[in-house]
Formats: structure tokens, sequence, C-alpha cells
């Protein structure tokens, strides 16, 4: 998939507080790739996502207040969540994450399901060395947290 359809399908499919999120998430990346190009400083991904988190939160409050935010002309007038939220009752949350490395020829996965209360209930790292690209990366986190959340008898989720 190309940048450019990539953009134009969040474009189509994302609300605007995840739209631009995402811009600033994109963004932060750029600026990275720069530091760790031309000053050799490497920056965790947590990091740009929390920084860029930040930066929307701090943006909003500048911008809007405590004022309500304009409409996006959407239909929806619910905004999908910036943070994590619990589940229902009864049920487990499976997050998960992905990055790749085209240099190293590898990617990275990261998974945590949490009960409704919030409370860690299992977790996991998995480096593998291969080259795929950043969606099937994604896909295969995913798969990954499934089988976790199933053999740890943490559903239904």
């Amino acid at each position: 998939m190309h940048f450019h359809d990539f953009m134009l399908g969040c474009l189509k499919s994302l609300m605007s507080g995840d739209l631009e999120l995402l811009c600033v998430i994109l963004w932060r990346v750029w600026f990275c790739r720069n530091q760790a190009i031309h000053n050799s400083k490497e920056i965790e991904v947590g990091e740009i996502v929390g920084w860029a988190s930040d930066f929307v939160d701090e943006w909003r409050r500048a911008r809007f207040g405590d004022q309500p935010r304009p409409s996006n002309g959407s239909s929806s007038s619910v905004e999908s969540p910036l943070r994590w939220t619990p589940p229902a009752g009864g049920l487990f949350k499976v997050n998960t994450d992905a990055a790749t490395c085209f240099v190293n020829r590898s990617i990275g996965l990261g998974i945590i399901i949490r009960d409704s209360s919030g409370m860690v209930r299992a977790s996991a790292v998995k480096h593998i060395t291969a080259t795929f690209s950043p969606l099937v990366a994604e896909a295969l986190a995913m798969w990954h947290g499934i089988l976790l959340a199933v053999n740890k008898g943490l559903v239904p989720f």
C-alpha cells in the first residue's frame, strides 16, 4: 500500500480526533527519523505516541479550553477515545502493537491483556527476524494477542 492510499483511507474512515493524532504521530516519526539520521539519537516508539498524544491534548486545551469541540460534520456526535478505556464487566481487552525495522529485517510485537478493572492479566513481547509490511506486522501482533488470550483462558474479549 502506498502512503497516499493509506492517508486517503484514513481521511475516509477516521474521526477528526483520531486523524489529528495520526497526523501528529506521523510528524513526530519524521522528526525522530531525522534525529536518528543526523544526530544519532534514537527514540522509542512508545515515546513517540505518548509525546503525540500529549501534544494533541495540550493543543486542544489551548485551542478550545473547556468548551465543547467544534463538530466535524460527521453524523456521529461521539468522538472515539484517545486514551485506553476498560472493557465492559466480564470481558478482557487485548491491545497489540507492532514495529518494523527494514534495516535489521525484523519486527517487534507487543501484547497486553487487561480485565474490566484495568488490571494487567497477561502481556508479551516477541521479536521476529523477518520483513513484513507494517500492516502485516500489526495483523501478526493481533494474531499473537488472540493466541495469548485463548491460551491463558482470558475470554471472552
